[in-house]
């Protein structure tokens, strides 16, 4: 895996990102990941979006795409795993939780971050369930 980016918001809120592509043992590409940090503070830019409670000052898996052809192989519950080592390393700081969400209907997506140790939280981001996971 490498890191592809890392960033700030631009009216300096604190909201750190880091990207990191993923390949599979014959170096192709295979998903990517995304890590965020005090991910509230991108809501502030928006006036009609609450951000939910557990993304303040807190880590948050933002994204996570793996490609059609190499899903169902474990490289989704892998690359969470790492995420989760490399968070724990305190990039961004100390924090007490890592958050994700999902579309409600993905239930594949529910069972592999229930099985990870995340739970749902009763908030919402949007149309997207929360999930939170004690650090």
């Amino acid at each position: 895996s490498r890191i592809v980016f890392s960033c700030n918001t631009s009216n300096n809120l604190i909201f750190q990102c880091i990207g990191v592509e993923f390949y599979s043992n014959d170096k192709r590409p295979v998903g990517f990941l995304m890590i965020g940090f005090n991910e509230a503070a991108m809501y502030e830019n928006w006036d009609d979006v609450e951000a939910p409670k557990s993304l303040v000052n807190n880590y948050s898996i933002w994204r996570l795409m793996i490609d059609k052809r190499y899903q169902k192989r474990g490289y989704g519950r892998e690359a969470i795993k790492l995420a989760l080592d490399f968070i724990r390393t305190w990039p961004c700081g100390k924090a007490e939780y890592c958050s994700l969400s999902y579309e409600p209907e993905n239930n594949v997506a529910r069972e592999l971050y229930r099985s990870l140790g995340f739970m749902e939280n009763g908030e919402m981001d949007g149309d997207e369930i929360v999930a939170v996971m004690k650090l």
